[in-house]
């Protein structure tokens, strides 16, 4: 791995390790600033991809968004909505 790969490595390593690894891959791309695609990539390379959960990684996209609402028939993500609009 080059040296730039390594200090991803150590940011993704420094943000998951606390959290005992459960967490997805979403969340440390949100929490670290790396790209998802980069996040994949680095935590492969290293050998890590064992200690992510996979259920953690399946209902979600590449932006790190759930897209189960859309599964339940919505055309709107409701994490998206203000909470007087969520209201009927």
């Amino acid at each position: 791995m080059t040296p730039h790969m390594e200090a991803l490595a150590y940011r993704i390593w420094a943000y998951a390790n606390p959290r005992e690894w459960d967490c997805s891959y979403a969340e440390i791309s949100d929490g670290t600033g790396i790209g998802y695609d980069l996040v994949a990539r680095v935590i492969s390379d290293k050998g890590w991809a064992g200690r992510v959960p996979k259920g953690g990684n399946t209902n979600r996209d590449r932006s790190g968004t759930y897209v189960a609402w859309h599964k339940k028939g919505m055309n709107v993500d409701p994490n998206l909505l203000a909470v007087d609009q969520l209201m009927l």
